[in-house]
C-alpha cells in the first residue's frame, strides 16, 4: 500500500451465524487531503457487498481537509466463502 494513504480499521464485526462481516474505519490520501477510493478484491468470495462512504468530522479536523470529505466508511460483506483472502484494493491519484 501506497505510504501516502493513510488507512485505520475502527471495528471488524463477525456474525457467526449468517457469516456477514462489517468493517468500519476510515482511509484518507494525506498529500491530496482526499478519500481515496477502493473496491472489494476477490468480489466473488461473497454474495453481497455495500460500501458506504461516512463523514469523519474527527479525520477532516485532524488532517485539515474540507469538511465534506468522507474518509470513513462502513463495508458490509455477506456469505463470505473464503476466510483467508485479500479485502481491499485503495486507489489514489496524485494530481501534478
Amino acid at each position: 500500500m501506497n505510504e501516502d494513504i493513510k488507512v485505520i480499521f475502527d471495528s471488524i464485526y463477525r456474525d457467526k451465524t449468517t457469516n456477514n462481516l462489517t468493517i468500519t474505519g476510515w482511509a484518507l490520501d494525506t498529500i491530496t487531503k482526499e478519500s481515496p477510493t477502493f473496491t472489494i478484491n476477490n468480489e466473488n468470495q461473497v454474495s453481497a457487498y455495500n460500501i458506504q462512504r461516512v463523514l469523519r468530522e474527527d479525520v477532516n479536523q485532524i488532517y485539515q481537509t474540507e469538511p465534506a470529505i468522507e474518509a470513513g466508511f462502513v463495508v458490509t460483506l455477506e456469505g463470505i466463502k473464503q476466510k483467508k483472502y485479500s479485502l481491499f484494493i485503495f486507489n489514489h491519484q496524485h494530481m501534478l
